[in-house]
């Protein structure tokens, strides 16, 4: 009884918390008793997992791109420059990050006198890291587009080739690395399993360019480029 341990001066409080306490008693001895049936049934060994889910076909920032880019180069060395690039693209979910494969050509006219034209055939392996992926979560037209934004670092094989004012060219194989920025804005709602993305791209390249014949110096140039991609929600493997 728990009538002794309260304070017997005022009946009907003690009255009411015993009341209280025998309830509460008999509440949690059924929810115990419940509670052992639950996880009884919960822990069958003859539990099998459900099918595997497909994908959703909604844009969780997982995605395979085709696109291509075009943009200009600038740099001291150069009185015009154009730059061409195609590439393929795989993000994985929520897109925290990407790796884009791209092959680049540049068309680059230098200011010195001994040359004239200068081409570059690029190859390039790019990795990229979406520092706002989070944004993506928001599923609206803002929020893909900030937490598309990325900042990236590339490299691979490069092959010029340098024609001269005497008539004669020049062509030599090296490396070249990259730095960039750039950010995807969607032209459609990407919820729909695809969309077309337009692309906003900045890209410092350093590379070698043979300005004079037998000479080759360590140069550097900027290009800004436009581009368009189509994006497919998924991967292909």
């Amino acid at each position: 009884m728990f009538v002794p341990l309260l304070p017997a001066f005022n009946p009907k409080i003690t009255q009411v918390i015993t009341l209280l306490m025998r309830t509460l008693l008999i509440t949690t001895a059924l929810l115990l008793l419940s509670s052992n049936a639950i996880a009884k049934d919960s822990f069958d060994d003859n539990w099998t997992p459900p099918d595997a889910q497909p994908y959703s076909s909604k844009f969780q920032g997982m995605f395979t791109e085709v696109g291509v880019r075009y943009g200009r180069t600038f740099a001291p060395h150069l009185s015009k420059g154009q730059t061409l690039s195609a590439h393929t693209r795989f993000a994985f979910p929520m897109s925290i990050g990407d790796v884009r494969l791209a092959y680049t050509f540049n068309h680059l006219t230098p200011s010195s006198q001994e040359a004239s034209l200068t081409s570059q055939h690029q190859l390039g392996l790019h990795f990229a890291f979406h520092p706002l992926y989070l944004l993506m979560l928001g599923s609206n037209w803002l929020g893909y587009t900030l937490g598309a934004a990325y900042i990236d670092v590339g490299a691979g094989p490069q092959l010029a080739n340098t024609s001269y004012a005497a008539h004669t060219s020049q062509r030599d194989a090296g490396l070249f690395w990259s730095v960039g920025a750039g950010i995807d804005i969607p032209l459609w709602s990407p919820e729909h399993g695809q969309a077309p993305w337009l692309n906003l791209s900045y890209q410092r390249q350093n590379t070698r360019h043979t300005l004079q014949p037998d000479t080759s110096s360590r140069l550097h140039h900027h290009n800004l480029m436009v581009g368009l991609a189509w994006k497919w929600n998924r991967l292909p493997f």
